[in-house]
């Protein structure tokens, strides 16, 4: 689900001007029963600078791991809190988070890699995948992947449109999934669900309005063109070939738990208690949220798509080109991230899980960070917190 402590552009970019100055000192720290911390960095430093950063981190209880690379070389990193409370084994850089909704550029690259291979276009309309459908000679694949197809997002309360009793369930978003479903038979109700509707809420690329539908079609879209799950077309197509050995859709390979920050809730009492317990039932991520990765996964993942070991040089720039479609301030929304003129990002949260990428289109500068720590506002203080210092360490 989308999720909004966004860093403004101006952040964003004060943040990867500060990756051109180096760093280089490390630390190990137990500050408290709850909160364990590690910082590292490499290379020359204003130590001045990186303690300060550390102190922000430190005294605003960030949980779970961050890092800045510049040139493709980590220059800072930090990780807090625990991956395991009952064991007290800390976070550190290579545990595996959830990465929700940062899995819809993975989604983007997936058509994207099919488009460069001849197997499908951009541009084919989704009647050709969905003949029934009502509305599908009007919206494209690149409607979809801009979030400018008019599609309701069904995942949402205020959204359930369903009039049809084959496909009502209890479960706010409308449509028949189970815990005790298979994979395939919830994307089937979904998708069922989604193609449904007699019309669009606006006229493709009129607006942008996030919508994960969109991102849920286009996953079952690379299932139809590829015969294969759409988890192991990313797994042959991104994974395997980037290297990201830590990276899945498997969560029986976490090896942190979820938690709710300054809460003894669990994270299955935090989902049902805000009724979307159904996050984490088989098949209901798919395309738009669901994936499992390290913060040095995302790394090789932004420098394996920026320098064209998946996608052809023209396609990368039509993913992150920014568009005439304002999404929140100056970005707009390329394929599966958010861009401006020369940035792109994502935030996502999933379950209790929280996180952001945050990379210049030639991905010269980096952030990535992961928690599996349930505050958004948590999070925003610390972010903010950290611009405040490189701004100082900037005009000083």
């Amino acid at each position: 689900m989308k999720t909004r402590f966004r860093l403004t552009a101006f952040m964003l970019s004060l943040l990867l001007t500060f990756a051109s100055s180096g760093c280089g000192v490390s630390q190990t720290s137990v500050n408290s029963d709850e909160d364990f911390t590690t910082a590292s960095t490499t290379g020359a430093a204003d130590i001045d600078l990186i303690d300060a950063l550390d102190k922000v981190a430190e005294e605003n209880n960030f949980y779970g791991t961050i890092a800045i690379y510049d040139s493709g070389e980590k220059m800072w990193s930090y990780s807090g809190g625990y991956a395991d409370k009952e064991t007290e084994e800390p976070n550190a850089f290579g545990k595996i988070y959830r990465v929700g909704s940062i899995t819809k550029q993975f989604t983007a690259a997936g058509i994207c890699i099919l488009n460069d291979n001849g197997k499908l276009s951009i541009n084919d309309k989704l009647s050709k995948y969905y003949p029934d459908c009502k509305y599908g000679d009007v919206v494209t694949i690149k409607d979809m992947l801009n979030m400018a197809s008019g599609i309701p997002d069904v995942f949402t309360k205020e959204k359930n449109l369903s009039t049809d009793s084959e496909l009502l369930e209890y479960s706010q978003l409308g449509f028949k999934i189970s815990e005790n479903n298979t994979a395939e038979q919830n994307k089937l109700s979904i998708e069922k669900y989604i193609v449904s509707f007699d019309e669009l809420e606006f006229e493709p690329q009129s607006k942008f309005e996030y919508s994960n539908s969109n991102y849920f079609l286009l996953g079952r879209i690379i299932e139809k063109v590829s015969e294969e799950t759409y988890e192991d077309f990313i797994a042959k197509n991104i994974f395997k070939p980037l290297d990201m050995k830590s990276s899945s859709f498997d969560d029986s390979l976490l090896n942190t738990n979820g938690y709710v920050f300054d809460s003894s809730a669990s994270e299955t009492s935090w989902l049902k208690t805000n009724g979307i317990e159904w996050e984490l039932y088989p098949g209901v991520s798919l395309g738009y949220a669901g994936m499992n990765s390290t913060v040095d996964d995302l790394h090789k993942w932004i420098s394996g798509l920026s320098s064209g070991k998946l996608l052809k040089s023209e396609t990368y720039k039509l993913m992150t080109a920014a568009n005439e479609l304002i999404a929140y301030e100056s970005e707009s929304y390329g394929f599966g991230l958010f861009t401006s003129e020369s940035l792109c990002e994502h935030t996502g949260a999933w379950g209790t899980y929280v996180g952001q990428v945050v990379f210049n289109i030639d991905a010269s500068k980096e952030i990535i960070f992961l928690s599996n720590y349930r505050n958004e506002t948590m999070y925003s203080v610390v972010l903010s917190s950290l611009m405040a210092e490189l701004e100082k360490s900037i005009q000083n």
